[in-house]
């Protein structure tokens, strides 16, 4: 669709396209859910409580359960159901990503065991040969 626009806007689409996303892998997709809920969760009630999402379109908001909320706009499971959501926006034109991998608030060793996972179970089946 970025590049339909672009190329119908004779505005050049560029080759490469990053995509920013909130990460979160757990062994589980309830452990996931459960570690970045508090963090992520409360980044987004303060965004709410900002009156952020009253920019959104339709009637969206940044006040529904925390899995509905993650549901497009974050990338939160099991490494198998990271690397799935991650290959999908491969094959939509992502070229590389810039992950939020930690929130304020987060225990170090939260984060560290995300990032961990993500290296051992997710990065591996992303690069390209």
């Amino acid at each position: 669709m970025y590049h339909e626009a672009a190329g119908a806007a004779n505005s050049g689409a560029p080759d490469r396209l990053p995509l920013g996303r909130e990460v979160f892998v757990g062994r589980t997709h309830e452990e996931a859910f459960a570690s970045a809920a508090p963090y992520l969760g409360g980044k987004y009630e303060a965004y709410a409580q900002w009156g952020q999402d009253k920019a959104l379109p339709g009637d969206e908001n940044f006040r529904e359960p925390f899995e509905d909320l993650a549901r497009d706009r974050f990338v939160i499971g099991n490494p198998d159901e990271v690397v799935e959501e991650l290959t999908r926006y491969r094959e939509l034109g992502m070229s590389h990503g810039c992950f939020r991998m930690m929130w304020p608030g987060m225990p170090l060793q939260d984060g560290v065991a995300n990032l961990e996972l993500f290296a051992e179970r997710v990065a591996p089946h992303l690069r390209e040969d």
